[in-house]
């Protein structure tokens, strides 16, 4: 599961595994695993934009988590993915947190994106999954 999740990222990467049409300007995520992609280093960055602005790669523990953020004025947005080996299978646990200034602009901004990122957040998981299996 870990190359799938370390080659994701919008426009220069392999895609976000949600709905392209959304968070990939729709471009197709990749149905592969990139060869070029799966070097990711602290400090990189998986695009959410064109102009190559996202969440930076704060720590990495092959292959067993990632750590990302991305701080812009109006919202903090830390995420951390988890990988556990359960013997046989693995668990994958995709944390997000989100700050936010305590206003009410703040607080309308987190509604929102706690009901979009439960729609796009389903949909990623269902499909790391898929494309996990796949693979022998």
């Amino acid at each position: 599961m870990w190359p799938w999740l370390v080659q994701m990222g919008g426009y220069t990467r392999a895609g976000w595994y949600s709905y392209d049409w959304s968070d990939n300007a729709g471009r197709p995520s990749a149905d592969r695993i990139v060869p070029e992609l799966q070097d990711l280093k602290v400090g990189d960055v998986m695009p959410t934009s064109p102009d190559g602005h996202g969440f930076v790669m704060e720590r990495i523990d092959p292959p067993h988590a990632l750590v990302m953020v991305v701080r812009d004025p109006s919202a903090t947005t830390g995420c951390s993915i988890a990988l556990h080996d359960l013997g046989g299978t693995t668990r994958l646990i995709f944390r997000i947190r989100v700050q936010t200034p305590r206003t009410v602009r703040g607080a309308v901004y987190l509604a929102l994106m706690e009901a979009g990122d439960f729609v796009m957040m389903r949909r990623r998981l269902l499909a790391i999954k898929a494309r996990a299996e796949a693979i022998p």
